[in-house]
């Protein structure tokens, strides 16, 4: 998830440099971005919907299910880009990394959590039994 935002970021850092005549949208430019804009929007919205089940995440048609989800956004994006032939699979293969590398920091993050959670507790645990240790000796 910080990816991601540190991404955007920086794309929007450059994007502030740059001047604005420099920013004029071609019509061809415009159909990229509104295919891409219209691809991302389905794939989240079929990821939701996927992620919804619950078996989603655990079983195998639901682990499978979302990486043949994670494919097809990414053949759509790249075909949105409308690019030589020679670099599709290139960029195919680098959008499937993008995805995959987005989802593991994504569950990482939320393993980080847990192992936060755990830690406080073992904390408090471990202060509740000094303290009633402290209690049966006094």
């Amino acid at each position: 998830m910080l990816r991601v935002v540190m991404r955007q970021l920086w794309v929007l850092a450059v994007l502030l440099a740059i001047p604005a005549d420099t920013l004029a949208e071609t019509a061809a430019q415009k159909t990229q971005n509104d295919c891409s804009l219209r691809a991302y929007k389905e794939y989240l919205a079929d990821s939701l919907k996927l992620s919804a089940q619950d078996d989603a995440a655990t079983s195998i048609v639901g682990v499978v299910g979302k990486r043949r989800l994670m494919e097809m956004y990414c053949v759509q994006f790249v075909q949105c880009l409308n690019t030589p032939q020679l670099v599709q699979g290139a960029m195919f293969s680098r959008c499937l990394d993008d995805e995959d590398a987005d989802r593991l920091s994504a569950k990482n993050e939320d393993t980080h959590t847990d192992e936060i959670g755990w830690i406080v507790a073992g904390l408090v645990a471990l202060g509740a039994f000094f303290i009633g240790r402290h209690v049966r000796t006094s």
